[in-house]
């Protein structure tokens, strides 16, 4: 079992996120036996009671199950809501479904698809928890979120944004499946990986000769060791920070100043990739004020939404991601591991079209 994941909170937090991990990606399977509490004690370097409270969290939501005098196993099923659950709650963070396009977009498309499927909808609004004074990603959530799910009788299912998941996950019963419109370990099921597709960009840029990339993005800046598998390929992430309170004007003029710096550092800069389209105009005027002669000469890529509008006069190569369709994707997703657990996918393939230029 990984212990990558180290969720905030109670001691023996990781033990449960990492048993809920190795389901998800199929090192547990059904049956499996789980390491002896000293083992797990030492592996985690907790006490065998703080094992044990962690084993109980797990018996109790009905993941595993103890054998008396033979072990702890993982349960062979997960139990299926009961038909009192008649309601799917959606949990999106009300800044960015208010003020961004594609997860607005989505937004509406979860919300039909779920009607569709025959499903009364709860939405839960909620604004993470950020620090004011510095340009962070956001960091934690409400504890409302999962408190006002579980004190509900009727919640069959629940689509919750993946920067909420790694606390969401360790709380949440096994019979109210999860869905995550971003892919993350800590969610069993998710429906989009977001860092898949700046892959894709970048093998894209390799195959039109790009050998110097550098990939502006606003959120998340995980650095991709993949792609570097290129012999003489060199790709780095250029973090663009941002706050909500300055959204996308804010947004704009650092990706510009960052653009601006990256060629200064290294003029020999031949692809860029932009990871976010709220970064996607600042990067665009600062080519332009480069006067570099783009796409021809510069590989330039972005990743935006379908919604999104960038003002350049010259056209570039972009991965366009519909926001709508992809929301009723995820609530077919949903609807899926409601009515069935044990056969649906764990995740989905969402609408995102390569347009050439």
């Amino acid at each position: 079992m990984s212990r990558s994941i180290r969720a905030a909170g109670l001691v023996h937090t990781p033990l449960i996120a990492a048993i809920r991990e190795g389901l998800a990606t199929g090192q547990l399977a059904p049956g499996d036996r789980l390491p002896s509490e000293a083992e797990l004690a030492r592996e985690y370097n907790i006490s065998i009671t703080s094992v044990r409270r962690g084993i109980d969290t797990l018996v109790s939501d009905g993941i595993v199950k103890r054998i008396q005098g033979s072990g702890t196993y993982v349960q062979t099923a997960r139990p299926k809501a009961s038909a009192a659950a008649t309601t799917v709650a959606v949990a999106m963070n009300l800044m960015l479904k208010t003020y961004h396009p594609f997860f607005s977009e989505m937004r509406r498309g979860i919300l039909t698809g779920i009607a569709d499927a025959g499903w009364n909808v709860w939405e839960y609004p909620f604004v993470s928890k950020h620090d004011q004074n510095r340009d962070l990603e956001l960091v934690a959530i409400e504890d409302g979120v999962v408190d006002g799910i579980l004190a509900r009788n009727d919640i069959a299912g629940a689509i919750i944004g993946a920067s909420t998941i790694e606390e969401l996950a360790p709380r949440l019963h096994t019979h109210i499946p999860i869905v995550a419109p971003d892919a993350t370990p800590a969610c069993p099921y998710a429906s989009y990986d977001w860092d898949m597709e700046l892959e894709r960009l970048i093998r894209y840029q390799l195959r039109r000769g790009a050998r110097n990339i550098r990939i502006m993005r606003a959120v998340r800046p995980e650095v991709m060791a993949r792609a570097q598998a290129a012999e003489g390929v060199t790709a780095r992430i250029v973090p663009i920070a941002f706050k909500f309170s300055h959204l996308l004007s804010e947004l704009a003029a650092r990706a510009f100043d960052a653009t601006l710096a990256a060629f200064a550092e290294d003029p020999a800069i031949d692809g860029v990739i932009i990871g976010d389209d709220f970064a996607a105009q600042g990067v665009v005027d600062a080519l332009q004020k480069l006067e570099r002669s783009w796409p021809e000469t510069v590989q330039v890529a972005a990743l935006v939404n379908k919604e999104s509008v960038i003002r350049t006069p010259r056209p570039f190569t972009t991965l366009i991601a519909d926001g709508y369709a992809n929301g009723r994707a995820i609530a077919v997703l949903m609807d899926e591991h409601i009515r069935r657990p044990d056969e649906a996918p764990r995740a989905c393939t969402l609408s995102c079209t390569l347009h050439e230029v």
